[in-house]
Order: structure tokens, then sequence, then C-alpha cells
């Protein structure tokens, strides 16, 4: 039986990677396959112990395939890459059996990643390391540029929204991975909230944080959206403003809750275990969001998690009182608290 060429197969598709590429291809150029991810894989590979020589036969050939279908398809490019595969691997001396196994770990790397293997759980990791990496945000302007090019314009507000929501949504699933690029991930995380911040206070017309800019801000959040003109104006007359620095501590876990808080400006994470060997961020909330809610729609409820500033912030906070007034005037706000938070549920990644 013929041993498999890896390095003929690698020569090949770099080949192909660098002469048929797209220019506008800024973030999928072939650095992502041949600077990015195949050193990627070759980390996890030394550092999770991986040493049966199929398995990294198998594991470089799929990260180096993975992307190869952006040659002829931007959208869905995991399925042209899958069969190239199917067609060159073959000559390169692959057997039937190890194309169908770089197959499935090709289709690990598709969004929102669905690993089912160990391997594919490498390759998938390896495929979204730049998120943990100091050269994330440079790398990402480039994805962002990228998708320019290609006619899909998003402003910078959306993209960053996009980008927390990924990072949300995203987590590593080996214990190396985590360990080598969750820190990194945290402080890109933080970095991206920053840039967000940025660009909304620079679009805020000055003295925005005046009762008539509480009332606007109050009535485009989609929990009050419904509720009528003159109960908006009330809200924005009667709820207290706060400005914490970063760090600035809002609740603990196990208070009893007397407040609910909107963010103006800013972001807040909600985390449990806060000040403890085991402490987790569960959520990092921005500005228009809200939070504090749960405590206080259970009479006598407590905090179930602790809320933290991540720096400079700007709340609106009401009080327990209030809060009870405001659901007794307009019951239908009640299902709208569960709605929002049961889709905030959801985006929260498993801890």
């Amino acid at each position: 039986m013929e041993k498999p060429d890896y390095e003929a197969a690698r020569l090949y598709v770099l080949g192909r990677l660098e002469s048929e590429l797209s220019p506008k291809l800024l973030y999928h150029s072939i650095i992502h396959t041949r600077d990015d991810i195949l050193p990627a894989v070759e980390r996890l590979i030394e550092l999770d112990g991986v040493t049966d020589p199929q398995d990294i036969l198998i594991l470089r050939t799929a990260a180096l395939y993975h992307d190869v279908g952006f040659i002829e398809t931007y959208a869905n490019h995991e399925a042209a890459s899958i069969r190239i595969a199917a067609q060159t691997l073959p000559g390169f001396g692959y057997s039937p059996e190890q194309v169908e196994q770089i197959r499935q770990l090709i289709l690990a790397t598709e969004m929102p990643q669905r690993p089912d293997s160990h391997l594919a759980m490498l390759l998938a990791d390896a495929d979204l390391d730049i998120l943990g990496r100091e050269d994330f945000l440079s790398r990402n302007k480039d994805l962002y540029d990228e998708l320019a090019g290609m006619g899909i314009e998003i402003s910078l507000t959306d993209w960053y929204t996009s980008q927390i929501k990924l990072f949300h949504a995203h987590r590593y699933f080996t214990r190396t991975a985590q360990s080598v690029r969750q820190p990194g991930k945290v402080r890109n995380l933080e970095k991206i909230v920053e840039q967000l911040s940025k660009i909304q206070q620079a679009l805020l017309p000055p003295g925005f944080y005046s009762r008539l800019e509480f009332k606007a801000v109050l009535g485009q959040m989609p929990l009050f959206r419904s509720l009528p003109a003159d109960e908006i104006a009330s809200l924005a007359e009667s709820l207290r403003p706060l400005e914490f620095e970063h760090g600035g501590i809002l609740f603990l876990e196990g208070d009893p809750g007397e407040y609910f808080y909107i963010i103006l400006e800013g972001s807040v994470e909600i985390c449990a275990g806060m000040g403890t060997p085991e402490e987790r961020r569960l959520e990092l909330l921005v500005s228009g969001q809200f939070f504090g809610e749960m405590s206080l729609l259970n009479q006598g409820g407590l905090r179930s998690a602790s809320a933290r500033t991540i720096g400079k912030c700007r709340l609106l906070e009401m009080t327990r009182s209030d809060f009870d007034s405001l659901l007794e005037r307009h019951t239908h706000l009640a299902y709208e608290f569960a709605r929002l938070l049961r889709a905030r549920l959801t985006d929260r990644p498993m801890t």
C-alpha cells in the first residue's frame, strides 16, 4: 500500500493558495493556512501529547486543506475544500478511509463549531486560535476589510457587536487550547468592548447624558419600546444616573437584590465566585443592555452572581419599588423580561 505523501500534498495546496486565491482575501489568504492554522496545529499536537502517526497525518492534512475551497467560492467554502481533498488526496497516496477522516475534520471548522472527536476539537481550536493571540485586533481588521472587499458592508458598530457575540458563543474545546489561549481571549474581548465603547461615545451628541437623552436611550431599548411616551419620560426623570471607574463592584453573589441597572456607556461583567480561585465570567454586557432584574422578579430574591464594571461605566439605576410599580402598571413587561432573558441565556456560553 502506497504511503501518504504529506509533503507533496502540502506543496500542492500552498501552491494553489498562493497563485489562485483572490487578492481580496486579506484574512483567508495563504497566511491564514500557512502561518496561522498549520503552526497552531503543530503546537497543539505537541502540547496535547498526540503521538499516533496516523492521527498526526490526518490532523495536519485536514488543517492544510480546510480552507483551500476559497480558491473556488467564498460561501460554503468547506464543501469545496472537501471536494478538492477527495479529488487530489488519492493521488498523494491517501486511502479512502483517510480521506473520509479528513472530510470529517474539515466539517468541524464550520461555524458554529460542533466537533465530534478529539482530533476535530484540536482542529476547531486551531482554526480559531487567533481569538487568543496578541495580533487579534489587526487580523480582525483584515477580516473586516475582506468582507468589505467581497461586497459585504458592515458598520463598525455592528461589526464589533457581532464579534462580542462570537466571543460569548465560542469556547475552546481542548484543555490544551483553554490553557494556552483562553487568557488572551479574555483580554481580546475586553479590547473589542473598549473599541465599541469608543465608537459609540464618539457618535453621541454633546450633553448626551441629560434627562432628555436618557429618554431617547430608554425609548430605543427593546425592553421599553412598547411603553407610552409619558411612561418613558417618567422613567427618564426618576432613574438615578451612576458613574463607575474600572473595577467597580455593583453587587455580590448572595446579596439581597434592591436595584435594576441599565448600561449607558461601558461594560459590566457578570461573574460567579468573584474573588475566589473558582471565579469565572458568565457574561459581558455592553451599552444598551440591562441586568439585575432576576432578584427583583422574586420577592426577597438574592443575587445569583456578582457584577463588576470593565473600564469607565455609566449606568441608570432603578429601585425595587419603582421596578415593582412599573410592572404593576405594565404587566406585559414581565413577559418581555422573560423573553429577553431567555435569549441572553441562550447566547451565554457553557461554563
